[in-house]
């Protein structure tokens, strides 16, 4: 799950999925289909997480 970034035009903060981010690089993947919140209220499913800033990947 993915929030953008309104100050910054592609950059997006994962909510969620870290660990699915990490194991997807690791198999080669360079674009993913992910859910994208609506609300900055960063609310995650895994307790103690706040959210990284990523930049989207155009390749």
């Amino acid at each position: 799950m993915v929030f953008a970034d309104t100050r910054s035009a592609g950059t997006w903060y994962l909510l969620d999925g870290h660990l699915r981010l990490e194991a997807l690089k690791e198999l080669g993947f360079a674009e993913v289909e992910c859910l994208v919140a609506i609300d900055d209220d960063t609310y995650t499913t895994t307790s103690g997480s706040t959210g990284w800033p990523r930049s989207r990947s155009t390749g």
